[in-house]
Order: structure tokens, then sequence, then C-alpha cells
């Protein structure tokens, strides 16, 4: 399950009678696939099957060379919320239910890029807070409880900065930042996230494809 620590190398260098060498590299390439997530001084954790086919469809930010950009997430908080009126208006969800409220910075390059506040049915997510022990794009995670996002309405703008946001990014306030107000839906065409992301505007693109 996302979320689920490995047992440390030895343990499973014993249990497949291999090296610990051999399980080093192995669970190196899984990182490398964005299978797993390693965390310095707490362990391995599973990231999630289908990982990157899931962010390539959704997270469409680019370099200015039009290269995809290796994304890291940092949890900032996760908590179980009233519904935001301007949450529930958007994805049309009963504002007297509690939702479920994840922010997590955005890392590119190792340096703060972005922040996204997700807004995620808590209903249909039970034990979540203790699957989402790391940041990570959440689709993945998401997939494990049979949600599989097939499609999501957008709206882009230009936004000044804000403290609270360029602390967390680490930067100066000032100067403009990217929003990115999504809706995402599931197969059933049943809305499962409402996400605002702030990222800064500089260095990359937002690729859009119209099929």
């Amino acid at each position: 399950m996302v979320g689920d620590s490995l047992p440390n190398e030895g343990h499973l260098a014993k249990k497949f009678g291999v090296s610990v060498g051999t399980i080093r590299k192995a669970i190196e390439g899984l990182e490398t696939n964005g299978l797993v997530k390693r965390i310095q001084g707490r362990g391995t954790y599973v990231a999630g099957i289908g990982s990157h086919v899931l962010r390539q469809k959704f997270v469409r930010l680019r370099g200015d060379d039009d290269g995809d950009m290796r994304l890291s997430y940092d949890l900032i908080s996760i908590e179980r919320v009233p519904t935001p009126s301007d949450v529930a208006q958007a994805a049309g969800w009963n504002p007297k239910v509690e939702l479920l409220k994840v922010v997590q910075l955005v890392r590119f390059g190792g340096a703060g890029f972005g922040r996204e506040v997700s807004h995620l049915p808590l209903a249909r997510l039970p034990n979540f807070e203790k699957h989402m022990t790391f940041g990570q794009d959440l689709y993945p995670l998401l997939a494990d409880y049979g949600i599989i996002v097939t499609s999501a309405r957008e709206r882009l703008s230009l936004t000044s900065s804000s403290r609270d946001i360029m602390e967390d990014l680490g930067a100066q306030e000032g100067g403009s930042i990217l929003r990115l107000t999504r809706v995402a839906y599931c197969m059933e065409k049943t809305p499962v996230e409402h996400r605002v992301s702030h990222y800064l505007a500089d260095g990359f693109n937002y690729d859009i494809e119209i099929d």
C-alpha cells in the first residue's frame, strides 16, 4: 500500500537470499522509476504503481527547454476540515461534510518552487492520513483506493505573491506567481479533488494539449 515502509535492506537481503548490495541497487532502481521514496533517517516508503503514467498526464509543468521537470514534494500538513464554501461550489460537494485538506511544498532542483493545497472527499479515503506519510503526487495514492483520476478542469491566472506562500517557498515577496485551480474527476465523472496551486512564474511553461 502507498505509504507503507519497506523492511531494512539487511532483512530483505536475507529474505531473498541475495547480497545487501543487490537489494540496494534494486531499491535505487525503484526510486528512479518513482515506485518508492527514501527519506533520510526514516526509511524507504512505497510511492505508488503507475506514478509515471499519472504524472505525465496531469503534471503539465515543463522547463524552458520543454523537458519534463523532475519535481519532488514535501508534506506540510494534512487535516480534516469543514468544506469551504468556494470549494463546495466549484466541486459540487455538500458544504456540510468534512474534507481532507492536504498542503504540499513542490520542489524543483531541491528549491521550493510551488505550493499545492488539495481538498479530497474524506468519506472515500479511510485512514488516508496514515497512508500519506510523506510528500508525493496524490493521484497514485488515490489509485490505491480505487479512485483513478481521468480528467480535470483547470483555470490559470497570474496573481501577486502573498507572504505566507513566499515564506513556504523560501522566496522574496513581490512579483507575480502562477495560480492554478483544478477540479479533478474520476472515471465515474465524480469530482475527487479540488486543488489550488501557486508556482513561481519564472523558468517554466505550462503545457496544454487540445485534442
